[in-house]
């Protein structure tokens, strides 16, 4: 059984690396074979069953419905979170709950019933909204498909962790069932007392789950100082008020229980041993109890997918504390996560799943029994010693040393290890981290989030006892205990070098060095240290018997070298040659999927040159979501030149953000828009004829001799030469700027064109197509873009002519490799990141008459 629950889980975990699920078609045989095997290969078995397992889970959700023939339908769903609310507009998580089919869909063959489908809608200017309302919704859907970049947050991943299967916008609504759940008029009633307290957005988070009122001034305290995950409902918090009721109930009933019944209960064969205090049925009674509040617990956070894996893991703990069979730590660990991954197999896709295991797997490494052993045999001398003296406080003074030293021992590793585990998924490291969960975990444990239970449930049987106005001041318990937290955070707007960002290079060459300095552990050295601190090494271990040790030593050695060549190469491009562009040995240029809209990155070493920055519509703009973390994935620090070929929102909308973040960068720029403002170290020059060297790229800007008003014939055309590769950068310029340009004989051939107008019908004309000549051409527009962008028809000229054609939105991002030998393009979806769940998910078109 072991190992069939060890290759299932071992299995499960790789799905991450998966390039594609089996087909619907092949899981029937999958089954037969699972069957097969059980008995005589369990770990083969355990294996197919979790393809199996992980394939039907993800069919059973149906992320692209075929019955749906256009993106317009009707559904009735119940509002299960408003994740965002605004002033004319919001967002919520509805849960679908009888949509209108007119045709049998395959998918529902596999429908499993606890694996409910989500869609994520926007609504304009809506009516009240609350959680757990029911709607009849005319919603026009989308698939999840989301930009696909390298360092940006995959959306559509989360999605699929999410069981998001749909995305889209509500276009009228009738409120059809408004039965509140306990959970939601508890909420409803706790909102309406949270901003009385100083720190009530955090109360309200810790316990409800909702973290709605947080500001982002306070989200970004939170990510500085690394403590997001203490106001995030999980497995620290459930395990904390498991343990304090499981002590409550255990006192209780000692203290209920006279002696005179419980020794009538030993006489009747009731419980075994001498003590209540080792009374069975006590502590499975504590038990029970303790994992039904617990649950209670659970589902005032609205079972969140944290709180359902920390929930399901304490159950499995209460299970195995009812089985008489043995099982060790490491073998409760594998059941755990075999029962996690039986519920939901899509939580590989979390961060959070990583973290809590791995968090679980680092204390069972460090606190094992010896460990337990050594603590309570020193108490039993300690105690004994107090019993012949006259100091009894010796014993105390151990029991919270060693307490401390055990704290400590788990918190640094927890600390160390998560912290290399975060700078893996996330790329980022927050340097203060370590020093302030060392402080405010233990805070947390034993004072807050107890108080926090505490006080709320005095606040709820004095509103259900009273219903008076004044019940919320027993609340302020826990917010005056959350207050040095609170100052905390808002003293770390202070602190120097809060996060660091991490390249990708940077991540994998340091993992490789661990590894190396690992292996270094498994030298087992036969020598002694000389005076001067170098080792020598006996003869007898070159020479004699133990030849073969000496020969395995060396090659450990060797392999350590090895594995630490990738960050010496790092820190030698660093800080021998960081700033020498010639040095470079390939040019990279980058086309990044910023949906419907432009932004080119060309990239040498740690130096770049942006051409165009993206769409921004409010607060949202693509430069935050897609090109800064682009950028600190590639390790680039410098832009030296911002060029922006015209004024348009989805070329020029995260110019601001971009100057901000890069204020010595040269903008190259025909026209400034009023809301621009250009910082003192900016340089600016207008986009005219002229040549500008940069490493070993070539940029020629292509005059403009056409006098036009039209904004998009006014594009700053580039034409890229590097190496022996030429790229032609158009914006959006039209057909009658394309005729100009070829009736003033301008130099537009070029290996590789980015199609004008992202493949609009007013552009991309017959004679420019032939002038250019080009061996590919790349058309920068969103997957299922409102447009239809890029035109079949427009497409078909390039195809016809036998030139290979790429559209960013349905590619993902595009990194073309220029070197002296050429060039080589790579695509997000098929080469940087060729994982099943990040294909194209379709449905249905949106196209307007352009």
């Amino acid at each position: 059984m072991d190992r069939f629950i060890f290759g299932f889980c071992i299995s499960c975990l790789s799905a991450l690396l998966w390039p594609v699920l089996p087909a619907q078609w092949c899981l029937p045989y999958l089954l037969f074979f699972v069957v097969i095997f059980v008995r005589k290969a369990p770990s083969v078995s355990g294996v197919l069953f979790a393809v199996w397992w992980l394939s039907i889970y993800f069919y059973s959700l149906d992320f692209q419905p075929k019955m749906i023939s256009n993106n317009k339908t009707t559904i009735s769903a119940q509002i299960v979170s408003l994740v965002s609310e605004h002033r004319d507009w919001i967002s919520a998580d509805v849960r679908l709950i009888e949509p209108k089919l007119t045709s049998f869909n395959v998918s529902q063959l596999w429908r499993l019933p606890w694996a409910d489908k989500y869609y994520r809608l926007t609504w304009q200017t809506p009516p009240e909204v609350r959680v757990g309302q029911i709607w009849q919704l005319d919603v026009k859907l989308k698939p999840i498909t989301n930009i696909a970049n390298q360092g940006g947050f995959n959306q559509q991943r989360y999605y699929i962790n999410r069981h998001i299967v749909a995305k889209g916008k509500i276009k009228a609504g009738e409120l059809i069932g408004h039965k509140l759940s306990f959970r939601q008029q508890l909420l409803t009633q706790f909102k309406l007392i949270s901003p009385k307290l100083a720190n009530g957005d955090l109360l309200l988070a810790l316990l409800f789950g909702e973290k709605g009122q947080i500001n982002d001034q306070r989200w970004q305290q939170l990510r500085q100082t690394g403590t997001g995950h203490l106001i995030a409902i999980s497995g620290l918090h459930l395990s904390v008020v498991f343990a304090l009721f499981y002590g409550f109930i255990l006192g209780i009933l000692k203290l209920l229980f006279g002696s005179k019944i419980y020794n009538s209960l030993i006489a009747r064969g009731y419980f075994r041993g001498n003590t209540f205090k080792y009374s069975l049925f006590s502590i499975q009674s504590a038990l029970l109890i303790a994992l039904w509040v617990t649950v209670g617990y659970a589902y005032l956070a609205g079972f969140a997918v944290a709180t359902q894996r920390a929930l399901l893991m304490l159950a499995m703990l209460v299970i195995f504390s009812f089985l008489k069979q043995y099982h060790s730590q490491w073998q409760r660990l594998m059941y755990a996560l075999a029962g996690v991954l039986l519920f939901d197999p899509l939580a590989i896709l979390s961060g959070g799943f990583w973290l809590s295991f791995c968090a679980l797997a680092i204390i069972l490494r460090y606190v094992d029994k010896q460990d337990l052993n050594s603590e309570k045999a020193d108490v039993a001398k300690v105690e004994q010693e107090r019993q012949t003296s006259t100091r009894p406080k010796k014993g105390l003074w151990l029991r919270i040393s060693s307490a401390i030293k055990q704290l400590w021992a788990i918190q640094w590793r927890l600390a160390l290890g998560l912290g290399l585990l975060q700078a893996i998924l996330f790329g980022t490291i927050s340097v203060h981290s370590i020093w302030i969960n060392l402080l405010v975990v233990p805070w947390f444990s034993l004072l807050v989030i107890p108080a926090a239970m505490i006080c709320f449930i005095l606040w709820l049987l004095l509103l259900v006892a009273f219903h008076g106005q004044h019940e919320w001041l027993v609340l302020k318990i826990a917010d005056a205990l959350l207050q040095p937290f609170s100052y905390l955070l808002s003293m770390s707007e202070n602190f120097s070098h809060s996060i660091i960002y991490l390249s990708e290079a940077w991540i994998i060459a340091g993992i490789f060095s661990l590894v190396g300095c690992g292996i270094l552990g498994m030298i087992s050295w036969r020598g002694r240290l000389t005076m001067f601190g170098l080792i020598q090494i006996d003869k007898q271990l070159v020479y004699g018997k133990e030849a073969g040790t000496f020969t395995r030593t060396l090659f450990i050695l060797f392999v350590s070298l090895l594995l630490n060549l990738p960050i010496i190469q790092l820190l030698f491009g660093k800080f021998v040659v960081a700033d020498d562009l010639a040095w470079q040995a390939s040019t990279s240029v980058h086309v990044l999927d910023v949906a419907q809209g432009t932004a080119i990155v060309i990239q040498q070493g740690d130096h770049a040159i942006i051409y165009d920055t993206g769409a921004a519509f409010g607060d949202f703009s693509y430069a935050e979501r897609a090109i800064l973390p682009f950028l600190r994935a590639k390790g680039i620090d410098a832009i030296d030149y911002l060029i922006i070929s015209h004024q348009d929102n989805d070329h020029s909308g995260g110019l601001n953000l971009l100057l901000n973040t890069y204020p010595k960068t040269h903008l190259i720029a025909d026209s400034i828009e009023d809301g621009v403002h250009l910082k003192p170290l900016t340089k600016h020059s207008l986009c005219t004829a002229k040549e500008i060297n940069w490493g070993r790229v070539k940029l020629n800007f292509l005059a403009n001799h056409l006098v036009s008003v039209r904004d998009n014939n006014l594009s700053c055309v580039v034409k890229l030469s590097i190496e022996s590769t030429s790229l032609l950068l158009t914006g959006d310029i039209e057909k009658l700027r394309e005729l100009n340009m070829l009736e003033n004989q301008q130099d537009v051939s070029a290996d590789i064109l980015f199609a004008p107008h992202h493949g609009s019908r007013t552009s991309s004309s017959d004679a420019f197509i032939e002038a250019v000549s080009p061996k590919v051409v790349i058309f920068n527009a969103g997957d299922n873009n409102q447009y239809g962008f890029p035109k079949a028809d427009v497409k078909g000229r390039y195809l016809a002519r036998g030139i290979d054609a790429y559209t960013s939105g349905e590619t993902g991002q595009l990194s073309i490799k220029v070197s002296h030998s050429g060039y080589q393009i790579n695509t997000y979806r098929q080469d940087l990141a060729p994982f099943w769940y990040n294909r194209l998910f379709r449905f249905g078109l949106i196209v307007k008459a352009e």
